[in-house]
């Protein structure tokens, strides 16, 4: 199972907008060192920006951290 932990702002690789980033992980031994683990609504709640986009690279749609300001998302290759 994957669990969804919201980073410390970063910046959006297109306009340099600040951003919070989200990310999935597996479940580690002990988790308390790493934060607090949410879903993406959550998330959202607090300032990420995960929506469902669409890839073009891999033929399909799954939760992206989304620019709020330029809209341009960082994509699972990265």
């Amino acid at each position: 199972m994957k669990i969804l932990y919201v980073f410390n702002n970063g910046e959006c690789w297109k306009c340099q907008a600040p951003m919070k980033v989200a990310g999935f992980f597996e479940p580690a031994k002990n988790i308390s060192n790493y934060g607090i683990f949410i879903d993406a609504k959550q998330a959202n709640e607090i300032g990420a920006n995960m929506k469902l986009q669409y890839s073009q690279t891999i033929g399909a749609n799954y939760l992206a951290n989304t620019c709020h300001t330029c809209n341009a998302f960082i994509g699972q290759n990265f």
